[in-house]
C-alpha cells in the first residue's frame, strides 16, 4: 500500500514517482510485435548517440524522488555497462522501492552474471527481472523471429536459484496478447501456467499489444480483430495473475478486469491518464516522453543541462498534459502505464472495478 500512497502524493504534487528508462534500441531479436530491432539497421549512426554513464549519472542525480524504475529497450543486456547503470540509479534514488529489468532472455550467461553483480551491491530495493515469453516453443520462436525458446527458458531456470538466495530478487514472465498469437492464446496460457508451477515464486505478467513510439510500429496496418477474441481468455488470465498472491499480481488482475471498458469505448480513457505527471519515459538519446505510445517528446535532457526538474517545469510539458487530459492523445490501455495511474486514482479505479465486477456477477 505504500506505493499507492506514493502514487497519490505524486499525483497531488505533480511530481513523478515512476519512470521507464529505454536504455538502448539495440535488440538481438527479430520480433513481429515491434520494429525496434530494425532501427539500427537503418540508422547505424545513432548507436553512438545513446546516453553515456556520465550523462546518466547527471540525469538521475537531478531528481531523487523516483520510487519505481523500469529498465527496458531494445535489449538492456546488450549494454556492457548495465550493472554500472543500475549502480548509478540505485545510489542516486534513496527512496526507490522497485526496479524492473525487462529482457528477451537470450543472453543467459551475461544476464545471470550481471544480475549477480547487481545483487551483490546490497540494493536498497526489490529487483524484478522480467523475461519475455510469448507461448510454447513454436509460438514463441515464430513471434520472436528466431529460434530462442531454449535460451529464454534456460535463463528462467538459471535465475530461479537466486530468488532463494536474495530475498529482494524476483523473477517473472511477460507475455503479450495480440494479433500474432490471439488464435492460440490458450496454448500461451498453458505455457505460462507450466512455468508458474515449475518455478515456485515466478510471477506471470500479461500485456496487450499496442502501436506506439517505443515499438516503432506506429505505421503498421493491423486490424483490431484480436481484441474481439480477448473476452474468452479473460477468466483464465485473471485467475493466473491472482494465483501469485502478490500485490503486483492483484494489480495486473484488476487491470484486466477493467479492460472491457477500453475495448467498448476506445476513444475514452477508462480512468484519467496521468502520463507526464506521475510517470514518464526516458529514451536512449535523452528525450523525455509522457509515455510509450504518444509521440510527443517533451524535451531532450541534453538541452536542459541533464536536469529532470527543468523538464517537469517546462511549459511544453504542461501543454502535453492538457492534450492528454483532454483525450487528444491515442487512447491506449498499456498495463505499464495504466497500473500506476490506477494507483494514483485509487478511488476512481476501485469504483470502476466494483462496477465491472457487479456486471460480471
Amino acid at each position: 500500500m505504500s506505493l499507492v500512497w506514493d502514487a497519490i502524493k505524486s499525483n497531488s504534487c505533480d511530481k513523478p514517482f515512476d519512470i521507464d528508462f529505454v536504455l538502448t534500441n539495440k535488440c538481438n531479436c527479430r520480433c513481429k510485435q515491434c520494429d525496434i530491432w530494425n532501427y539500427y539497421l537503418n540508422h547505424p549512426e545513432m548507436i553512438e548517440k545513446e546516453l553515456g554513464l556520465d550523462e546518466i549519472e547527471k540525469i538521475f542525480s537531478s531528481y531523487r524522488e523516483f520510487k519505481v524504475i523500469g529498465i527496458t529497450g531494445g535489449e538492456p543486456y546488450l549494454r556492457d555497462d548495465l550493472s554500472s547503470i543500475i549502480d548509478i540509479i540505485v545510489s542516486t534514488q534513496p527512496k526507490i522501492k522497485k526496479l524492473f529489468i525487462t529482457s528477451n532472455g537470450i543472453l543467459t550467461k551475461r544476464i545471470v552474471k550481471t544480475v549477480k553483480e547487481i545483487l551483490k551491491n546490497d540494493m536498497n530495493c526489490e529487483l524484478n527481472q522480467l523475461i519475455s515469453l510469448d507461448g510454447p516453443k513454436e509460438i514463441h520462436n515464430k513471434i520472436r523471429g528466431m529460434d530462442i525458446y531454449d535460451y529464454t527458458t534456460e535463463t528462467l531456470r538459471e535465475l530461479h536459484p537466486l530468488t532463494m538466495k536474495y530475498s529482494n530478487f524476483k523473477i517473472g514472465t511477460i507475455s503479450v496478447y495480440g494479433p500474432f498469437n490471439y488464435i492460440q492464446f490458450d496454448k500461451v496460457l498453458d505455457e505460462i501456467e507450466f512455468w508458474h508451477k515449475e518455478l515456485n515464486g515466478l510471477s506471470p505478467g500479461m500485456c496487450l499489444w499496442h502501436q506506439g513510439t517505443l515499438y516503432k510500429n506506429e505505421e503498421w496496418d493491423i486490424t483490431d480483430t484480436y481484441l474481439y477474441a480477448l473476452p474468452k481468455y479473460l477468466p483464465r488470465i485473471r485467475k493466473l495473475l491472482k494465483s501469485t498472491g502478490s500485490v503486483l499480481g492483484s494489480g495486473r488482475s484488476m487491470w484486466f478486469d477493467l479492460i472491457d471498458y477500453w475495448t467498448e469505448k476506445r476513444h475514452k480513457q477508462v480512468i484519467p491518464c496521468k502520463a507526464g505527471r506521475v510517470r514518464y519515459v526516458l529514451y536512449p538519446y535523452g528525450e523525455v516522453h509522457p509515455c510509450f505510445i504518444y509521440n510527443r517528446p517533451i524535451g531532450n535532457l541534453r538541452e536542459y543541462d541533464y536536469d529532470f526538474k527543468r523538464i517537469f517545469d517546462d511549459p511544453k510539458r504542461r501543454q502535453i498534459r492538457e492534450e492528454i487530459k483532454n483525450e487528444k492523445c491515442p487512447i491506449c490501455f498499456v498495463g505499464c502505464e495504466y497500473i500506476p495511474f490506477m494507483m494514483a486514482n485509487p478511488h476512481r479505479a476501485l469504483f470502476k472495478w466494483m462496477a465491472k465486477r457487479l456486471r460480471l456477477v
